[in-house]
């Protein structure tokens, strides 16, 4: 297995505690202060409480090779019972996270080119755990295309805004992630990100007048 995504749901009740989804594991993978094992993690790790609320955590995207860590990226986060997180391993080597449907890190990395997914619980406190696990295939189809004719355009002196009627995704995939623009022209051969939303509009892109514009839907 290479591509495909591992989403846990957690059961915070108090401080501590450390929370992983592992991708393209080996049969002998373990994270915790003695790690075994190689893989990618993407780890919530010390959710923190004050006044009974869950109010911080921090997120780390980990390789691990012959049990030897790497961190590839990292972040805080918000936290709460019952929150979600979701790892995508990408065909293209991305390690996609979200929580609560909002990206948060995507580092590459190609160095371990298959493995199992999974999830690991360690030092958690009594009354926190992982109280779902759900493992799907990594969703290739791309949505539904935008109609052309319901783009519209508003040009400013320094930006353009533009809108356009909203698209689903395929009656097989997993949802509709945003919108994004790029930028395309004889100086810009390769295509130039400019901006993405999930909503069907774009409020000012910068400095793009007289230059070709095309949206494309990505999933999750």
């Amino acid at each position: 297995m290479t591509s495909y995504e591992v989403r846990m749901q957690l059961t915070l009740a108090q401080s501590g505690g450390y929370y992983a989804a592992l991708l393209r594991a080996s049969s002998d993978a373990v994270l915790s202060s003695v790690n075994a094992g190689s893989y990618y993690a993407v780890e919530v790790a010390n959710p923190t409480f004050s006044n009974g609320i869950c109010i911080s955590a921090s997120l780390y995207v980990w390789k691990v090779i012959a049990g030897s860590p790497t961190a590839l990226a990292s972040t805080s986060i918000p936290c709460h019972d019952n929150m979600v997180v979701r790892a995508v391993m990408h065909p293209a080597g991305y390690i996609i996270t979200y929580v609560d449907n909002v990206p948060y890190l995507w580092p590459s990395d190609t160095q371990i080119a298959s493995g199992a997914p999974g999830v690991t619980v360690a030092f958690a406190p009594t009354g926190n755990s992982i109280s779902l696990v759900q493992l799907g295939a990594f969703d290739s189809t791309p949505p539904n295309t935008i109609n052309s004719q319901t783009v519209g355009v508003s040009a400013f002196p320094n930006r353009v805004d533009l809108q356009w009627q909203g698209v689903s995704d395929d009656a097989n995939g997993i949802g509709l992630y945003a919108y994004q623009i790029y930028r395309h022209d004889s100086n810009h051969p390769t295509d130039v990100w400019i901006g993405g939303d999930s909503a069907p509009f774009i409020l000012g892109c910068d400095g793009l007048l007289q230059h070709y514009l095309y949206l494309h839907p990505s999933g999750r």
